[in-house]
């Protein structure tokens, strides 16, 4: 898009936010009507073309957490399943807007409001925000020397949406930015000229009463981290699942969060309907939930090969997590190594009618890529200080309760 044409498109959207501003309902509360929300999408979906804005709400927003503003992208359960079991990429292209009231309740001016809702937009949707989730929650399977059950993210991909989302709004948001030069970097903000006003508009949010609060920077990995202890045992900690996210839904004012939030408890709600499939082939279990999983090209030589497949690959990876020089390289190699041993486990612990012989080859090839996920996490290249893995679990309100 020309300069002139995203000059035009910056006033025009500032107007729209001037407007909002100015809507006062009853009781001075600022009340925009459908037509400027409707106006305010309109013009958001012509600045991002690649991205569709489905829904924009405003919320009144009086006695709950400061929340700004929530992006919550379009995402499947292909998605989620594709984004921590694989490297292939996952292309976002619609998403939900929310706006809290008490944004406009502090001193942002017109241009300050536009350039934190185009970068809380453009940040969100980024395809390193992917990446950086995918990167945070292989950190923390090594840190917990675990595996990611392929099995257990089908059967319960909601509550892995859920996770998702929170963390990548905690990977993205302005919030949660500590270095200036981390908004600079965003060329949505650069092409319409607005990063002065972004990085005003942060400073004025994080010195705000609102902004203030512990709880609004909370840790980036807490609900990724507390999901991944949980959910390999959806049957015995669903109550105390229901419970968290239930006092986590009454904590909060926005609406699309607890829209994911009631979506998940229904989906906890529905758990009997998956137990029966708890000993299905994997393969058989990707064909029956997720179809389309079977064009990634890992689970296609899977379906293909067997598990030939991921014998053959261990020397390839093996070379690649010797020949890493940099983090990007490193940490690709240990999603495809964490993949690989959740796979083996599934087959080994959930094929009733294995041989001795095969469950001892399997067990060692399984053996034999920890080793090298050992190996790969004690490469000074990675900084494991940056991706929290250090967990601190008196963080879990309800982890130790007695059920």
């Amino acid at each position: 898009m020309d300069e002139i044409k995203l000059e035009s498109l910056r006033d025009k959207l500032e107007t729209i936010i001037l407007n909002i501003k100015h809507a006062k309902g009853n009781g001075e509360k600022i009340s925009p009507n459908s037509s400027l929300l409707a106006e305010l999408k309109s013009g958001l979906n012509e600045i991002f073309a690649g991205f569709v804005c489905t829904e924009l709400f405003y919320t009144l927003n009086t006695d709950k957490q400061f929340f700004g503003i929530t992006v919550s992208p379009t995402i499947d359960s292909k998605d989620a399943v594709t984004i921590i079991s694989t490297d292939e990429p996952v292309l976002i292209k619609n998403y939900k807007l929310e706006l809290d009231s008490k944004l406009f309740d502090l001193d942002l001016d017109a241009d300050e409001i536009l350039a934190t809702i185009i970068y809380e937009i453009s940040s969100m949707l980024s395809p390193t925000t992917i990446t950086a989730v995918r990167d945070l929650l292989h950190m923390y399977v090594l840190a917990d020397n675990g595996v990611i059950s392929i099995r257990d993210s089908i059967n319960y991909y909601q509550i892995i949406i859920y996770a998702i989302k929170d963390t990548m709004y905690k990977v993205s948001s302005l919030l949660f930015k500590e270095d200036v030069e981390e908004l600079y970097v965003n060329t949505d903000v650069q092409s319409l000229n607005l990063m002065d006003a972004l990085v005003s508009a942060q400073e004025k949010i994080l010195s705000s009463a609102f902004g203030s609060s512990d709880s609004v920077r909370s840790p980036k990995t807490i609900v990724l981290q507390y999901v991944f202890m949980v959910y390999k045992d959806i049957s015995h900690n669903a109550r105390m699942i229901k419970n968290d996210f239930k006092d986590a839904e009454d904590f909060t004012a926005s609406i699309l969060i607890r829209n994911e939030i009631d979506k998940t408890l229904k989906a906890l709600d529905r758990i009997g309907n998956t137990i029966a499939e708890s000993t299905m082939p994997l393969s058989q279990l990707i064909d029956k939930n997720i179809s389309s999983l079977n064009e990634i090209s890992l689970f296609k030589s899977l379906k293909q090969s067997g598990l030939r497949a991921i014998e053959d690959d261990y020397y390839e990876y093996a070379i690649r997590a010797k020949a890493a020089e940099d983090e990007p390289e490193a940490m690709s190699v240990l999603h495809s190594i964490n993949t690989r041993i959740s796979i083996l486990d599934d087959y080994v612990y959930n094929t009733p009618d294995i041989s001795d012989s095969e469950r001892k080859r399997y067990e060692k090839l399984a053996e034999k890529y920890r080793d090298l996920r050992e190996y790969i996490s004690k490469k000074k290249i990675i900084n494991k200080k940056q991706y929290g893995v250090f967990i601190d679990y008196s963080q879990y309100d309800h982890l130790d309760d007695e059920e």
